[in-house]
């Protein structure tokens, strides 16, 4: 089994639950720890039998274009996409920070991590 890890994913988009955050858009960060039986990519050398990060980086992006009021939805989305385009994925952790969240007092960000376990 081989873990794999896309850390600092950064977007500006427009995920919340409140009308100005969804208007104004905010910087938020993707972080993904994804297992796999990958072996056969190992031995032979080959992208196709792998999960090539570049896919999953686009398919994060395009998660990302979509506005969502809640970030459990939208890390529920981003599993999703992962297990339909990687089958030799057995595990997923995602997590999602959004920066200068919407609240009265100071807070640098807040995060939601979502994970599946096949």
């Amino acid at each position: 089994m081989t873990e794999i890890f896309l850390e600092g994913l950064e977007f500006y988009a427009h995920h919340g639950f409140y009308e100005e955050e969804q208007s104004l858009g905010n910087r938020f960060q993707v972080d993904l720890k994804i297992r796999a039986d990958v072996n056969e990519a190992g031995e032979n050398d080959e992208l196709n039998l792998t999960v090539d990060y570049v896919k999953v980086y686009a398919l994060v992006s395009d998660q990302m274009k979509i506005r969502f009021k809640l970030l459990e939805t939208l890390g529920q989305r981003i599993i999703s996409e992962l297990q339909q385009h990687f089958p030799k994925i057995v595990f997923i952790e995602v997590t999602i920070s959004k920066f200068n969240p919407p609240i009265k007092g100071l807070c640098r960000r807040v995060a939601v991590s979502s994970s599946w376990i096949a």
